[in-house]
């Protein structure tokens, strides 16, 4: 958790100090996605790796600077079949103007993320890549496409409670990609 508020802090003060920057717009975003979770469990039993699937929902403020890039705190909420997800990331994205009213947008992230359920609470750091388009439809509004690929530390290393009967291991959450669609309102 500390390195969830570390991370907010972080985000705050990259938007603030886009304010020193030239004549930023600042926006307010929303999305909404399919995201897909990467996991390997390890032990001298046992190897394996699988997947979940669940619907993310992320939020994000940010600068948008002479229509040609951006920078942006977000947050996102995933809940993989009861293992909960939190991230809170700063992300700096090239915009590639195609027209007046479409750009396509690559870009870096990084942040803290969380993983949670009833018998374990994993933090760790959180890094990856955006790309998509944004189609802008007034000067205020834009709706948002892209897909995120991002590789997470957090794991949890699972006890030896039987006295030697079973094996302890580590479950290592590993990647996280989403597609996903939503809405800025530029002010």
């Amino acid at each position: 958790m500390k390195t969830i508020i570390t991370a907010a802090i972080m985000s705050i003060s990259v938007i603030a100090a886009s304010k020193a920057m030239a004549e930023p717009g600042y926006f307010l975003g929303g999305s909404i996605g399919s995201a897909n979770l990467e996991y390997t469990f390890r032990s001298d039993l046992e190897d394996f790796s699988d997947d979940e699937v669940s619907t993310e929902k992320s939020f994000r403020a940010g600068a948008i600077y002479k229509n040609n890039s951006r920078a942006y705190a977000s947050f996102g909420l995933n809940d993989f079949d009861g293992l909960e997800q939190r991230s809170i990331k700063i992300s700096g994205d090239k915009l590639f103007p195609l027209a007046s009213i479409v750009s396509l947008f690559a870009g870096v992230s990084a942040g803290a993320t969380s993983f949670e359920d009833e018998s374990l609470d994993e933090t760790g750091i959180i890094y990856g890549f955006q790309v998509g388009a944004l189609i802008h439809l007034s000067k205020n509004l834009s709706l948002e496409g892209g897909w995120s690929y991002d590789i997470t530390t957090a794991s949890y290393e699972y006890p030896d409670l039987t006295g030697g009967i079973l094996d302890a291991g580590e479950l290592s959450f590993e990647r996280v990609s989403t597609a996903k669609f939503g809405a800025n309102y530029i002010f």
